[in-house]
Order: structure tokens, then C-alpha cells, then sequence
């Protein structure tokens, strides 16, 4: 700034604000006089105000453009994390699907028990035939309450090597 008798030309704001200036050189004419040094503070004032705000609009510009980045990769793993998800479910209804059937049409009487409590929690089509008794009498009750297998299962020894080995057949 340079300030002359009673009047004040404006040669540059400061080093930061050439740019702006050289911008505001094309538009006015080079060096403009002003009357007032209340004005020139004024104005010098409004300026500096006016690239602060512009400044922190470019910095809130690069935060939305890095949060709108963000986004669209939480989205694509999202999308991704969906697509397994729904995959794995179609794989187990598939399986599920293919154990019933299994189930359900096995030549042999089959009831799955509760490892921890030894609870049948499901019996199949051709025991219930057998034993010419509903599926809902046996669910939920220990083998020991069932009458057909008073003898088989008298020893806790049986149930134990059930829960070793997965599995007992009895023929």
C-alpha cells in the first residue's frame, strides 16, 4: 500500500492476494484513488472477509468431495458384504433343503436330539409311521420319557457315547 498526500492507491493487498488483484486489475482501472483512509480499511476489510469465506468454502468443497469418497467405498463394501451375505443364505436354504428331503425320506426311523440335554428336537416322517405315534409327542422330551426306548437308552453310558460320537444306531 502506498500512501501519498491525502489520497491512498491500492498497489497490493499483501502476497497472498496478488492473484485476486491481477483479477481486479482487469476489471477497474490500475491504480484507483480513494478520499477516505476510513474507506480504504473498509474496503481492504471486506475484501480480506470475502477471501476467508472463499477460502473456507474451498476447504468445506474438499471435505465433501473426501466424505462423498468415503462414502462410496463404505457403499461398494456394503454391496459387496450384501451380495456374501445373500449368496450364503441361498447356499444354506439349498442345504437345508436337500437335509430335509434326506430326512424326511430315509428308509430308517430318525430322531435328532439336543447334544447338551438330550431333548428330541426332531423326528422323521417314517419313526413316526412306525411307532404309529405323532411328531408333536415326541419334540421336546428326553428319550427316557418315551416308553419305546426305555430299554435302550436305561444307562446314561448310551447317551454319552451319543454325544461323542454323534451318532448311535440301534438296530
Amino acid at each position: 500500500i502506498f500512501l501519498g498526500d491525502p489520497r491512498v492507491e491500492i498497489a497490493a493487498v499483501c502476497d497472498v492476494d496478488r492473484e485476486h488483484l491481477a483479477e481486479a486489475s482487469a476489471a477497474a482501472p490500475r491504480a484507483r484513488a480513494f478520499h477516505d483512509f476510513e474507506e480504504l480499511l473498509a474496503r481492504v476489510r471486506v475484501h480480506l472477509e470475502l477471501r476467508r469465506s472463499r477460502f473456507a468454502a474451498l476447504e468445506r468443497a474438499a471435505e465433501a468431495e473426501e466424505a462423498a469418497r468415503l462414502l462410496q467405498t463404505a457403499n461398494a463394501a456394503l454391496q459387496s458384504e450384501i451380495a456374501g451375505r445373500r449368496q450364503a443364505q441361498a447356499t444354506l436354504l439349498a442345504s437345508e433343503v436337500r437335509y430335509r428331503r434326506l430326512f424326511d425320506t430315509a428308509n430308517d426311523g430318525i430322531l435328532i436330539l439336543d447334544a447338551d440335554t438330550g431333548a428330541i428336537v426332531d423326528v422323521n416322517p417314517l419313526l413316526v409311521e412306525l411307532l404309529a405315534c405323532p411328531r408333536e409327542a415326541f419334540l421336546d422330551k428326553k428319550i427316557r420319557e418315551l416308553g419305546f426306548f426305555k430299554d435302550i437308552v436305561a444307562d446314561q453310558a448310551h447317551f454319552v457315547e451319543l454325544q461323542q460320537k454323534e451318532f448311535v444306531r440301534y438296530e
